[in-house]
């Protein structure tokens, strides 16, 4: 919001603000968010190739590295698309080093040259949530890593994570260090639990044989998979997309659907 109001100071109502995913779903949730938290602001959205019209009167543009590269690609000039951006936020940036690399580094490489020749302020913004030549990144990005470079390691997670480093015997990738990695893995107990892993398991084995996932035996603690089990096992969905079927289905669903509301 601020950036849009500084936007509109600098640039009047001829401006964008991009946000690069990496993925077309990615930006499908952005688009989501950011309807549901600025919806006053936000107006529609389009999952299609968009008109220059289109885009010129829309401020804010979600997209992927692929689409905003060809949009950007034939502009130049004054008059050209990159000479609208007044932020470019992309997400994911660590996705240089793999194969896409490439046409972020053409988009970064097109958005400096359109900021040299009109010496004009489009501030570009790089996220990563796994990035550990971040300095190299920054410097690729011209950002002033006094200012502009910020890096938030373990030590800002309201819970830091702990790690442990355990030597099991046996050849890599074999039955026997497998089965030793478990083992060690299974006597390493969790002080937050507090033993409470049979509980946990008990509980959860019981929600699986309810819904025909598992077969457990709660004398003997054995466990063993049905069919059902495992074709969901191999043909597993997300939770969220779970909740979509079942607001969509609901009110159609009886008591012997094999995935109940709940599940």
């Amino acid at each position: 919001m601020r950036q849009t109001g500084l936007c509109s100071v600098e640039m009047g109502n001829d401006f964008n603000i991009i946000y690069v995913a990496p993925e077309k779903a990615l930006a499908a949730e952005i688009v989501r968010k950011t309807g549901k938290r600025l919806g006053w602001l936000v107006g529609n959205s389009h999952d299609m190739q968009l008109t220059r019209d289109e885009i010129n009167a829309t401020h804010h543009i979600v997209t992927t590295p692929e689409k905003w590269d060809a949009v950007t690609r034939k502009s130049s000039g004054e008059e050209g698309q990159v000479a609208r951006v007044g932020l470019i936020i992309i997400d994911e940036v660590h996705l240089l080093h793999e194969d896409r690399g490439a046409v972020i580094e053409t988009i970064v490489a097109r958005t400096l040259r359109q900021v040299q020749s009109s010496q004009s302020l489009s501030p570009i913004v790089g996220r990563s949530a796994t990035l550990p030549n971040y300095v190299d990144v920054s410097d690729f990005l011209r950002i002033n890593r006094m200012q502009g470079l910020f890096f938030f390691d373990i030590s800002f997670r309201p819970v830091p994570p702990e790690q442990y480093f355990v030597v099991v015997r046996g050849k890599p990738n074999s039955a026997t260090s497998t089965t030793n990695l478990d083992k060690a893995t299974f006597e390493k107990d969790d002080p937050l639990q507090g033993g409470k892993r049979h509980t946990l398991i008990d509980i959860a084995a019981k929600k699986l044989r309810q819904i025909g996932m598992i077969g457990f035996d709660q004398e003997t603690g054995s466990l063993h998979p049905t069919e059902l089990g495992r074709i969901t096992f191999k043909y597993c969905i997300k939770h969220s997309t779970i909740n979509i079927f079942h607001q969509l289905f609901l009110p159609k669903m009886t008591n012997a659907d094999p995935c109940p509301v709940g599940v």
